[in-house]
């Protein structure tokens, strides 16, 4: 945020009036509604770092996936993650079912 402020060339807000601000948009401060749900993080995500993804499953009590892949790699080149979430969709099952049981990390 420090940094999409300076480019703007506005001021960085004070911590009290900051973390008000944008409490709304934590994650981990807000339960899922869905019943079911796929958290999955690339290792090497640079963009959205890992870490925080894995905080977010504990919050929500959610088993991660992790896989050894960046950013967009993970989306379009993981075929451990396109069978993941397929199982997890049901594609191609009348019922849908639950990824197999959760590792630490996956290979793709």
């Amino acid at each position: 945020y420090a940094a999409l402020a300076a480019r703007a060339g506005r001021p960085v807000p004070a911590p009290e009036t900051l973390a008000p601000a944008l409490a709304p948009f934590r994650p981990g401060e807000r339960r899922p509604t869905a019943r079911r749900i796929l958290v999955a993080a690339g290792s090497a995500d640079r963009i959205a770092p890992a870490e925080g993804t894995l905080r977010l499953a504990s919050a929500w009590g959610v088993a991660p996936r992790l896989y050894p892949r960046g950013h967009l790699t993970l989306l379009f080149g993981c075929r451990a993650l396109r069978q993941d979430v397929a199982r997890f969709l049901g594609v191609g099952k009348t019922e849908a079912r639950e990824p197999g049981p959760a590792t630490r990390t996956r290979s793709c």
